[in-house]
């Protein structure tokens, strides 16, 4: 890792000078991931790069001190600063404006109800899913190979435009004595929808397409499991502790 400068000579414009490097840092330690709080824990949906070590003078650097070092004998203890001096430790942070999701939960809310009646359906999480901090959301932890393309804003506030992951979790849906399962859940993010797909008692079925209702087919098969005609939404928000490097 180096730092550059501009070195002039005199009233020499600074925009006309070359860029010089003027220190490094040898073997420079480098790490990824999230930001974190003041606790140490992942601050979900963000990214960073995070470099740093001693600062070593290049050559540059040292002529252009020795050209304004006092050199005269009423400074005796004035000596040549050398190449390999150590300035000190140099740690870099930067924020970039995409970033990889690769782990982390899912915040999920369901909401059914009779499609006759208006009288809500029961909801609850089944598989590895359990309740989330708002009553009524869900979360589940996200599947393993999860990769997902991230926009961020200096970092943070980081949104999927692409890719899928899958939720180690589902739900169940009860009305009276019946009851079904919905799982396999399984997110596909385009620039411009989002898709959501899983099973009910095992049979493949798109759950929401572009917005957040359930799609006819997930009604009908949920109705005919639970023996009464149900519409409903399903919304996901993907949590995301562990992020890496834009491709």
């Amino acid at each position: 890792m180096y730092v550059t400068a501009r070195i002039t000579h005199g009233r020499r414009l600074i925009s006309r000078a070359r860029r010089t490097r003027i220190a490094i840092v040898r073997g420079a330690k480098y790490s990824n991931g999230p930001l974190v709080d003041r606790e140490g824990k992942p601050v979900a949906n963000t990214f960073s790069f995070i470099a740093g070590g001693k600062l070593r003078m290049l050559a540059a650097m040292s002529s252009a001190i020795e050209r304004t070092r006092c050199k005269g004998r009423r400074n005796p203890a004035s000596r040549r600063i050398k190449p390999g001096y150590v300035l000190g430790t140099l740690t870099v942070g930067l924020r970039p404006d995409a970033a990889t999701g690769l782990g982390g939960d899912a915040e999920f809310g369901v909401l059914a109800e009779n499609d006759d009646t208006g009288d809500g359906i029961a909801v609850q999480p089944s598989g590895g899913a359990r309740p989330g901090e708002r009553r009524g959301d869900f979360t589940a932890p996200l599947a393993a190979g999860a990769s997902v393309s991230l926009a961020c804003s200096a970092g943070q506030d980081c949104t999927p435009t692409g890719g899928s992951y899958g939720i180690a979790g589902g739900f169940d849906l009860v009305s009276g004595d019946r009851h079904t399962t919905v799982g396999n859940l399984t997110v596909s993010i385009t620039s411009d929808s989002r898709t959501v797909q899983g099973t009910i008692d095992g049979a493949p079925v798109t759950i929401t397409e572009t917005s957040v209702d359930f799609t006819r087919d997930f009604d009908q098969l949920a109705a005919a499991a639970l023996g009464v005609p149900i519409r409903g939404a399903f919304d996901v928000r993907a949590l995301f502790t562990r992020t890496g490097p834009a491709p």
